[in-house]
């Protein structure tokens, strides 16, 4: 089974990542070599999506370039219309069955697969286990959802989780989509009340929620190791001769001058900066923001 179609939620704010998305919209924060957004296009692709919708709002025509260049079609929203509004306004993009749902800001090395899982559920999410009663899913024996967030639908709870804002939704649930509104409040608890049947899969890999500066800088780092590199450096960067680079990553057009260590920097395309610098995001607009080491 594959899912032949997705939608990629890129209509949010970016305040939690502020002041990185002052500069730029958060789908398109650089990870690595790629957009964040690319990131998420590449990993629904390779569930099987042939037909991809992001939703757009805030910096509509920077998020819509990118969009279209991955291959996806584009959903604006001139009032953010939350989670669930957004996938309703959509709905004519695609057919009938199910949909995988996705955020623009958890970029995952987990495999998809065990969505496909989904028996009779009416939804399924992706999920990190932990401990019983943390996290903003709690799991019972079966593997059915009996809590989200902070409410608990019905008792049977074993194991808490982490959702990774993946999810599928059946045909049959996204009739019940509102118009207005978010996923878990608008869509899932409402409907968990009158015996929504929500799946937990367990998901096998890793994944970062690229919601705040650390975790931004995280995301890169795993990258980095992914990669099995301590250095990328595009072929259009520029480095002065006395410079030593250490778990860094330098986008198109960086230039770096001075002398010394840069250690544990990212530096997005067309920044420049000088060494010694460590523990730092080097933004396009000369802005340089601390990360705590």
């Amino acid at each position: 089974m594959v899912f032949m179609q997705a939608m990629v939620l890129a209509a949010g704010l970016g305040t939690r990542l502020k002041p990185l998305t002052d500069v730029l919209p958060k789908p398109l924060v650089p990870i690595g070599d790629r957009t964040a957004l690319a990131h998420v296009v590449e990993t629904v692709r390779m569930a099987g999506a042939k037909r991809i919708v992001v939703n757009t709002h805030f910096a509509k025509d920077e998020v819509e370039h990118e969009a279209r260049a991955l291959g996806a079609l584009i959903s604006h929203e001139e009032v953010l219309l939350g989670t669930a509004g957004g996938v309703a306004k959509a709905s004519s993009f695609f057919d009938p069955g199910d949909l995988l749902v996705c955020t623009a800001d958890v970029v995952t090395k987990a495999s998809l697969a065990p969505l496909f899982e989904r028996g009779t559920a009416d939804a399924t999410l992706l999920v990190e286990s932990c401990s019983s009663g943390s996290g903003n899913v709690g799991i019972d024996g079966e593997g059915w959802v009996v809590r989200l967030r902070q409410t608990t639908v019905r008792k049977g709870e074993v194991r808490g989780a982490y959702s990774l804002g993946i999810q599928v939704l059946s045909a049959g649930l996204r009739d019940a989509l509102p118009t207005t509104g978010c996923l878990v409040a608008d869509l899932y608890l409402p409907t968990l009340q009158k015996g929504l049947r929500l799946a937990a899969r367990e998901a096998i890999g890793s994944w970062t929620d690229v919601g705040t500066v650390f975790d931004y800088m995280r995301a890169n780092e795993e990258w980095l190791s992914d990669q099995k590199r301590d250095v990328f450096q595009h072929q259009t960067s520029s480095v002065a001769a006395n410079i030593r680079l250490d778990r860094t990553i330098l986008g198109r057009r960086v230039v770096v001058r001075g002398s010394g260590l840069v250690k544990r920097v990212v530096a997005w395309p067309g920044s420049i900066f000088d060494a010694p610098l460590s523990n730092a995001i080097v933004c396009r607009e000369g802005m340089i923001v601390s990360v705590p080491a």
